[in-house]
């Protein structure tokens, strides 16, 4: 059965319902790109089926329907990367600290999950 996904144009409705603010649909969208950018470094490249998923990053010009990386089931943590990235540029300490422990709690169970189901490459592996 394949993953459910979110799209773009999805995440950023859903946060701007959320978390009214000012930014712009193209600011947005290079917050999304700098999260799904790491998770595609951090965490996908290293993993068996790597080769089967293809990421090129987004800019203002990328379709808005275009998946991004992290399934239906653990897509908050782009509205708390989103969240956090606007209290960070609002410089509002409480709602960043608030918003990262929140986004670290999804990244984290995402890449606990991901881990599980897929093996690292040999050339990411080593031992002691």
């Amino acid at each position: 059965m394949r993953e459910q996904k979110v799209t773009i144009a999805q995440v950023i409705g859903y946060f701007d319902e959320q978390v009214p603010n000012q930014f712009s649909e193209e600011e947005k969208i290079k917050w999304l790109n700098e999260i799904d950018t790491q998770i595609y470094k951090d965490i996908i490249s290293t993993r068996e089926g790597a080769d089967e998923i293809e990421f090129n990053g987004y800019t203002e010009d990328t379709d808005l329907n275009t998946e991004m990386l992290v399934g239906k089931e653990y897509s908050e943590l782009y509205r708390f990367w989103l969240e956090k990235s606007v209290a960070f540029a609002n410089r509002e300490i409480n709602s960043f600290n608030s918003a990262m422990s929140m986004f670290t709690s999804y990244y984290n169970n995402f890449f606990c999950d991901y881990n599980r189901n897929h093996r690292v490459l040999k050339r990411y592996s080593f031992t002691i």
